[in-house]
């Protein structure tokens, strides 16, 4: 995504943020090999409002993690029965 299309990609998100009333929202992906990380703040965040996105980030990386921990389980189970 280049730097010009940011603008509108975050107005598009915070319109679906309010239409679904979440707060404190931030996104992350990638674009081919380009990480895009925007946050879904309002134009005057507090600094509690900063927090609270940036918490929801590591709430988004410890459900991923616990993701991966899961299906590693799963294929070290696997393994086991098969041997």
């Amino acid at each position: 995504m280049e730097k010009e299309e940011q603008p509108k990609f975050v107005a598009e998100l915070k319109t679906l943020c309010r239409k679904h009333k979440i707060q404190h929202a931030a996104f992350c992906g990638t674009d081919g090999d380009t990480f895009v990380g925007l946050q879904c703040l309002d134009e005057s965040p507090s600094m509690g409002d900063i927090f609270e996105s940036s918490q929801n980030v590591g709430r988004l990386w410890q459900s991923m993690r616990e993701l991966i921990r899961d299906l590693l389980d799963y294929f070290e189970k696997r393994k086991k029965s098969i041997n």
